[in-house]
């Protein structure tokens, strides 16, 4: 489609959208658009190769619309495109690529949210929220829309003494029949402790479209799939910085055609802190820490101890932001089950060498003058849970990226496993150096060199040389 046919779309259904509003009480039109330069000149860990020489642009535009309608209702409507500069396809090598959430990825316009919320019924404390809507709690270790937007209803009930609950339903699929939907619901219960929030949570995947349960090279056909996650936050902000915790339990069952089942049983936790110092020697600085880890499964063959997976992977966490990967680290980017790379197979039985991945990362953000902000940061990966027990494990009292690691990973692999004795797999370690200029507060610049270095381990790991990243992003918003 040329450009011209493209923008004209885009022009005929914002017209069509604003017309819409024109009885609206207030009106905001807000727009934002990105553009992404990335090189990669290895990504095989072969310096002597160059065919994994990859080099490309990104670019995305959002345009949102609200308008309020009455005190008591408000109505949201928000497009985006997002697409590789000159194709029609996205960079798709890895696995995860093959998943994006979007309808469509070539800078055709798609719907991101059109929704309506209503406050109050009958002078009751409470919202309605109504159609294609953001959907993300807390760090999205669990659920997020990933900017795609999820069709949900969702309800909105404030208590006494500030306490506040939040129940939603979406449907990700729809077959006509509930026994072969495809639906997401949720109950979370928000208490504020002052400056504190303590937040419970309590998510179910229900599954019946026959998704396939993958196991190295043997996909088994499933009946259903039901995820339970049981999920606790707690989270402070103040002046100088804000922290959070959050412990989550993965439960459920898969139901194989075979007549099989397996049960789900995974853990995960993550803690991040933030602070902050507004008059420092090198003017504002940004201090930030991260520990993470979760469960992997013990035994991927299924062959024993009940056909129990104890990896902790849920189907709609926060792992996409647009074409990039989001996670840990802007190279590596890891989730708790998935990287940048996909994650090195057995030769033989083609599963994973490793899951239950975890971080443990330190970073500084300062700006010593108007304007100019330098960042450098360092993590540190890992994994519960490997097939190959040769594989290099964590040790030691020091960070070392790419090395040796750190001991307070292996306290990572010790609270998800239960085992005092518990070592963890290292999986190795990413710098990130980045430099940003904010021209006004609608305009942004900001480059990046990021270097990940994989373990030595020749058996899983044939190629072990560092590789490095170059990004160079724009963002301006008007």
């Amino acid at each position: 489609m040329s450009n011209i046919r493209k923008h004209l779309i885009l022009a005929v259904i914002a017209v069509s959208v604003i017309s819409n509003y024109s009885s609206a009480t207030s009106l905001s039109i807000e727009n934002e658009y990105d553009l992404t330069g990335i090189s990669y000149p290895n990504l095989d860990f072969d310096t002597s190769t160059s065919t994994d020489s990859i080099a490309f642009y990104t670019q995305r535009l959002r345009v949102s619309i609200s308008g309020k309608f009455s005190p008591e209702l408000e109505v949201f409507t928000k497009f985006q495109m997002l697409g590789v500069v000159g194709s029609s396809n996205p960079w798709q090598q890895f696995n995860w690529q093959k998943n994006y959430p979007y309808p469509n990825m070539n800078f055709q316009p798609f719907i991101e949210n059109a929704y309506m919320k209503a406050y109050g019924f009958e002078d009751l404390p409470i919202e309605l929220t109504i159609g294609k809507q953001p959907l993300e709690y807390g760090a999205g270790l669990i659920i997020s829309d990933n900017d795609a937007g999820i069709n949900a209803l969702k309800l909105v009930v404030n208590y006494p003494f500030e306490l506040r609950t939040e129940i939603f339903t979406a449907k990700l699929k729809e077959n006509f029949f509930q026994s072969s939907d495809l639906d997401l619901q949720g109950v979370v219960a928000i208490y504020p402790l002052n400056d504190k929030k303590l937040e419970i949570g309590f998510f179910e995947e229900r599954d019946f479209t026959g998704t396939p349960y993958v196991q190295g090279l043997t996909s088994k056909l499933t009946n259903k799939i039901n995820k339970i996650y049981y999920d606790l936050r707690y989270s402070k902000q103040g002046k100088t910085g804000h922290y959070f915790v959050e412990l989550a339990y993965q439960k459920g069952t898969i139901d194989l055609q075979d007549g099989t089942n397996m049960i789900l049983d995974g853990k995960a936790f993550s803690a991040q802190v933030f602070m902050t110092n507004e008059k420092s020697r090198i003017g504002k600085v940004t201090a930030f820490g991260n520990f993470s880890a979760s469960s992997g499964d013990q035994n991927p063959t299924g062959t024993s101890a009940g056909n129990i997976d104890e990896s902790f992977n849920p189907s709609f966490s926060r792992r996409y932001n647009g074409l990039k990967k989001k996670g840990w680290g802007e190279y590596f980017s890891s989730s708790f089950s998935d990287c940048l790379w996909d994650v090195p197979r057995d030769a033989a039985t083609g599963i994973p060498n490793y899951s239950g991945l975890g971080v443990i990362g330190y970073g500084l953000d300062f700006s010593p003058w108007f304007g100019w902000t330098f960042g450098i940061a360092q993590y540190g990966y890992s994994a519960s849970e490997s097939i190959n027990t040769n594989a290099p494990k964590l040790s030691g009292g020091s960070i070392s990226i790419g090395g040796s690691g750190a001991s307070i990973e292996s306290l990572g692999g010790i609270l998800v496993s239960g085992d005092l004795t518990k070592k963890i797999y290292n999986l190795g370690g990413e710098l990130n150096l980045t430099m940003s200029y904010t021209y006004s507060k609608y305009l942004l610049f900001k480059f990046g060199f990021l270097r990940y270095t994989p373990p030595v381990f020749a058996e899983i790991w044939p190629r072990s040389e560092t590789t490095e990243a170059f990004t160079f992003e724009t963002n301006f918003k008007f």
